[in-house]
């Protein structure tokens, strides 16, 4: 069996920053406040996994993932924050009421002189529609935490990888070595939806957070060019360069025509729209 070194490399990372923080927590320890805050902005299926993952190759970036994904819990997606109970049960309470508090306390809290940038994920829709709406406001009014907003053109293949993923609750392919997907039928207007959806998040959160500190990373880009645009994001991080890689792997290779059992029929709706370009690969 293969050894996932990227993976035990981040699990002992979180270990570490788990018993430092309980150890600040008592006294024993204090961080420092010279370190970068910042987010990774994006809609589903955008990349983020893959950026999440070669930030966190670097020793001086800590990553969590998307904190305010679900309800009652807190997505830190490291093992140590998700697994060991100290932590976890205590903090979920707070991120529900109070997220800004948690935020400034529990993520945005002094790291260790180990660490020089601090952040996590979050989507366009995450804690919107309910009591965690106030991690918005404190992201929009600390002009101090700088933004990298992942965008992906080709929302076509956006939208196919989030059905994908919705139907084989496969959203993570760290082995490199998953089986083709089936191809599926796409409906037109659910699809139109959502790019209009999409376009709507992009345009309102690129307005909001124009005061911020930000970076615009393009996936298609991301993937095309990794070095350079990892260099790029690390710049905007103030950290020192390093060549860091991914740990995952795109779960499909195959064409938009070999996906999508009614490419043609799709193609045609779409003809003349300003999605035409989605479908020329």
């Amino acid at each position: 069996m293969k050894i996932n070194r990227h993976n035990i490399r981040n699990g002992l990372k979180s270990l570490w920053l788990y018993f430092y923080y309980l150890s600040s927590d008592s006294g024993i320890f204090h961080g420092h406040d010279k370190f970068t805050k910042f987010i990774i902005l994006s809609g589903p299926r955008s990349g983020t996994n893959y950026l999440r993952s070669a930030l966190n190759m670097h020793s001086r970036v800590f990553v969590f993932g998307e904190l305010f994904r679900f309800r009652n819990s807190i997505g830190w997606d490291f093992w140590a924050f998700n697994k060991l109970p100290l932590i976890n049960n205590i903090k979920i309470e707070l991120a529900e009421t109070s997220p800004e508090i948690f935020l400034k306390y529990h993520v945005f809290r002094p790291p260790p002189l180990k660490f020089s940038s601090v952040g996590f994920k979050i989507f366009y829709f995450h804690a919107k529609n309910d009591s965690r709406y106030k991690v918005w406001e404190y992201l929009i009014r600390n002009k101090d935490i700088k933004i990298i907003h992942l965008k992906r053109q080709n929302m076509l293949r956006t939208f196919l990888s989030h059905r994908r993923a919705l139907q084989t609750e496969n959203w993570v392919d760290v082995s490199g070595k998953s089986k083709k997907p089936p191809a599926m039928i796409i409906n037109p207007d659910e699809c139109k939806n959502f790019f209009n959806r999409m376009e709507n998040w992009q345009s309102e959160h690129d307005n909001v957070f124009s005061s911020h500190p930000n970076i615009e990373i393009l996936y298609e880009n991301m993937v095309a060019n990794r070095e350079k645009e990892f260099s790029r994001v690390q710049d905007f991080l103030q950290v020192k360069k390093i060549k860091i890689k991914p740990s995952t792997f795109k779960q499909s290779k195959a064409s938009l025509s070999d996906d999508i059992l009614n490419f043609d029929d799709l193609e045609n709706e779409f003809k003349g729209t300003r999605w035409e370009s989605f479908f020329h690969e």
